[in-house]
């Protein structure tokens, strides 16, 4: 049970129905709140460094969003909880494809190959004086292989519209499983939240 409920207010940074039903498994009251942040990829920046930045931008724009609004009556702090998922192959970022040929491209070259995906989270405390502090920024990585598909099932998979808001074009929750041919490491990493390391985190957090 995570200890320190009654005196925190927990807040998911993100609308996502996918992270807001795995956010539900830790049995914890949470509110979801939409960051105000622009993910952008650098030049020559690496995934993991990415994706951390970006949990972090979340996170405290969403701390941002809510200094005004603390209920200082109910003598609460928030833990904000944020992340972000990218796809890594042979050292290439793929981020959620911007037209239907774009994913065409992705899932062509992730056919009969294996990939990281890397979810980076950012825990920030937002204190009922208004001050923030970074409580954890980590990145998760696993491993997934996809079957061959031809070009045929490829087609088929973008008209379902799954592929569109999905790091690397695909989505393992859904249609997407049916591409997976193995996984090391996390199936809630690769869904966009690694449950127990957050969970861990929090546990860290409230300590």
């Amino acid at each position: 049970m995570f200890a320190g409920k009654n005196n925190y207010q927990l807040i998911l940074a993100s609308t996502s129905p996918r992270r807001q039903s795995l956010f539900k498994v830790l049995g914890i009251d949470f509110q979801c709140l939409s960051p105000d942040f622009e993910e952008k990829l650098e030049e020559n920046e690496h995934a993991k460094p990415y994706v951390m930045r970006n949990a972090r931008g979340k996170a405290n724009s969403v701390a941002e969003i809510l200094r005004d609004h603390i209920p200082s009556a109910e003598g609460k702090s928030f833990l904000i909880v944020a992340a972000d998922t990218v796809i890594e192959l042979d050292g290439q970022v793929l981020l959620k494809p911007r037209c239907k040929q774009e994913a065409n491209t992705m899932l062509t070259n992730l056919s009969a190959k294996s990939h990281d995906v890397h979810t980076g989270y950012a825990i920030v405390k937002l204190n009922k004086n208004g001050t923030c502090e970074l409580k954890a920024n980590e990145v998760v990585t696993s491993r997934v292989t996809l079957k061959p598909f031809s070009q045929a099932a490829i087609a088929d998979y973008i008209a379902s519209g799954e592929p569109m808001d999905k790091a690397g074009a695909y989505g393992i929750q859904g249609m997407g499983m049916n591409l997976v041919e193995g996984l090391d490491g996390s199936y809630p990493n690769v869904m966009g939240l690694p449950m127990s390391e957050i969970y861990r985190s929090l546990l860290q957090s409230v300590n």
